[in-house]
C-alpha cells in the first residue's frame, strides 16, 4: 500500500513538473509565444505552432493557451520557479522511497503511530478465543444500565440511567415525560439492558419481557403501549416491575395492598407464558402491588399509607406455589393500605417519602421485629390529614435516588441527601412538589451494588388509582 501511494504521488509529481516546465519556457519566451498565439488562425492551430516552434508538448501547449494573464506578473513568475522546485524536491523524495525498502518500513511505522494516536478508544468489539456455538442477537447487544419507566395508562420506554444528572434535595428537577392528558407516571426501575423483566399485574398475573425489548425513547417522548409488547387483559394494570438476571437459588416475596404476604421460589417464574401466568391467588378485592427478590433470611417490612411500619422475620412465612393465595401480613387500620413491602438489610436506613414530597431515613434497627399480622409501629408523623406516604425504600449513604410526580417531573439525589431522623419525626422537604402535583414513584440504585444483584424496585402505589 506504501509502494503504490507513493508511486501515485510521484505520477502526479512528475506530471505537475512537466506542466511547471512548459510554462517556464513560455515565461522565458514570452513575446514570441504572444506572437505566436496571434499569428494563429485557431486554438488548435495555436497549439500546434507553440508545439514546433519551442518543443512543447501537447500538455504543455495546451496549459500555456489555458494561462491567465496575470500569470505574466513578477510575483506570480516566482511563485511558479518556487512551486518547481518545490516539485522537483518532492520528485526525487518519492524516487528515493521506493528505491530504499528501509524508509519504505519507516513510513509504515509512522502510519501505524497515527492510527494508534487518532483512534485512541477502547475497543468496543470483544475477541474471545474458543467460542462456539451459534451467535444469537442477545450476544450483540451491549450490557448497560437502563431506565425503565411505565405510566398509568401503561405507556413504557427505555432510557440510559445517567439521562437525569443528580441534584441536591429540595430540587424541582427536570420534565422527564410529556404524558396524555390525566396519565402520570407510576413505576421506574433501574436495570441491565440484557435483565428479564417480570411485569406483576394488580390481578395478580405476571408477564416476561427482556429489558432491551422494551423500545428506546428520548427523555421526553411518551413511549410504546405496553400492551403492544405483553398480552395484558383488558383493564389490568402493572404495579411492580422486577428485574431479574439469573433465575436460581432465590425467592420472590409478594406483598398485596390489604396486607397478604406470600414466598415463593423464583425459578416458577423463569417460563413465563405469552399470555402471562399466575403469580398469586388474589381475594375479592385485594390487589397485588410489590414483588422482590429474596435470599429468604432478610425481615420483611411493610409499610401502610398513614404511617405505620411492621417488621417480622421472613421465616413466619413458609414457601407456598404460585397460585397460593398467602398469609396475613399486617392489620390495618379503617382507611389504611399497605404502600411499601420491603427486605432489612443490616445498617441500612428505611427511606420514607409522602405524596406531598417530605421525606426522612430512618435507622432500621429503630423498628423492632414483632410478629407477622400485627399493626406494626409508627414510621413518619404525617404534617395533614390529606398527605399519606407515597412510598418506601431501603437506603444507603451512597444510593442514588430518582423520583418522579404524577405530572411527570423528575429528580435525582443522593440517598445522603436526605436527613436521617427518628421514627416519629416529620421529615423535611425532598422534592418540591407543585401545589397540584403529587409524588407518584421512586427507583433506588447502588453504585457498589454487586454484580448480579438485583436493583431495588420501588412500586409506590399498587392499587394503580
Amino acid at each position: 500500500m506504501i509502494r503504490r501511494r507513493t508511486e501515485h504521488d510521484l505520477n502526479k509529481a512528475r506530471d505537475r513538473a512537466h506542466i511547471l516546465e512548459g510554462l517556464k519556457i513560455a515565461l522565458d519566451n514570452i513575446d514570441e509565444i504572444i506572437r505566436t498565439i496571434r499569428e494563429s488562425r485557431n486554438a488548435d492551430s495555436a497549439r500546434n505552432n507553440l508545439m514546433r516552434n519551442f518543443s512543447l508538448s501537447e500538455r504543455q501547449s495546451q496549459a500555456i493557451l489555458d494561462m491567465q494573464l496575470r500569470r505574466l506578473a513578477a510575483l506570480e513568475r516566482k511563485k511558479i520557479e518556487d512551486e518547481y522546485r518545490e516539485v522537483i524536491k518532492l520528485i526525487a523524495e518519492l524516487e528515493d522511497i521506493l528505491a530504499n525498502p528501509r524508509k519504505v518500513l519507516h513510513l509504515i511505522q509512522q502510519d501505524l503511530t497515527r492510527i494508534k494516536e487518532k483512534y485512541t478508544d477502547e475497543r468496543r468489539t470483544r475477541i474471545v478465543p474458543d467460542v462456539t456455538g451459534e451467535v444469537s442477537d442477545e450476544d450483540l447487544i451491549p450490557d448497560i444500565r437502563v431506565l425503565i419507566s411505565v405510566t398509568d395508562r401503561g405507556y413504557i420506554k427505555r432510557q440510559a440511567a445517567d439521562t437525569y444528572r443528580t441534584q441536591r434535595r429540595g430540587g424541582r428537577g427536570i420534565k422527564g415525560m410529556i404524558t396524555r392528558e390525566q396519565d402520570i407516571v407510576r413505576h421506574l426501575l433501574t436495570c441491565g439492558s440484557l435483565d428479564n423483566l417480570l411485569f406483576f399485574t394488580d390481578r395478580g398475573k405476571v408477564y416476561q419481557l427482556k429489558a432491551h425489548e422494551v423500545p428506546d425513547s428520548s427523555r421526553t417522548a411518551k413511549g410504546l403501549p405496553l400492551v403492544n409488547l405483553i398480552s395484558l387483559e383488558p383493564g389490568e394494570q402493572v404495579t411492580t416491575i422486577l428485574a431479574v438476571p439469573e433465575f436460581d437459588g432465590e425467592y420472590l416475596v409478594m406483598a398485596t395492598q390489604r396486607g397478604k404476604i406470600k414466598r415463593t421460589q423464583l425459578r416458577e417464574y423463569s417460563a413465563v407464558r405469552s399470555n402471562g401466568l399466575i403469580a398469586i391467588g388474589l381475594e375479592e378485592g385485594d390487589l397485588l402491588g410489590w414483588v422482590h427478590v429474596s435470599h429468604g433470611n432478610e425481615d420483611v417490612l411493610l409499610t401502610t399509607a398513614r404511617g405505620q411500619t411492621l417488621r417480622f422475620t421472613q421465616d413466619q412465612v413458609r414457601p407456598m406455589g404460585r397460585p397460593a393465595t398467602g398469609v396475613n401480613g399486617i392489620n390495618l387500620g379503617n382507611g389504611d393500605r399497605v404502600v411499601s413491602m420491603q427486605l432489612a438489610e443490616e445498617g441500612a436506613d428505611l427511606l420514607v417519602v409522602t405524596a406531598a414530597g417530605f421525606g426522612k431515613r430512618t435507622a432500621i434497627d429503630e423498628y423492632p421485629t414483632k410478629g407477622r399480622a400485627t399493626g406494626g409501629v409508627i414510621t413518619i408523623r404525617l404534617r395533614n390529614q390529606r398527605d399519606e406516604i407515597a412510598s418506601a425504600s431501603v437506603v444507603r449513604d451512597t444510593s442514588l435516588l430518582t423520583f418522579i410526580t404524577q405530572a411527570g417531573v423528575v429528580m435525582r439525589t443522593s440517598a445522603d441527601e436526605i436527613s436521617r431522623l427518628g421514627r416519629s419525626t416529620q421529615g423535611v422537604t425532598v422534592l418540591n412538589v407543585g401545589s397540584k402535583d403529587r409524588v407518584a414513584a421512586l427507583s433506588v440504585e447502588d453504585p457498589e451494588e454487586i454484580e448480579g444483584e438485583p436493583p431495588t424496585i420501588i412500586s409506590p402505589n399498587g392499587d394503580g388509582a
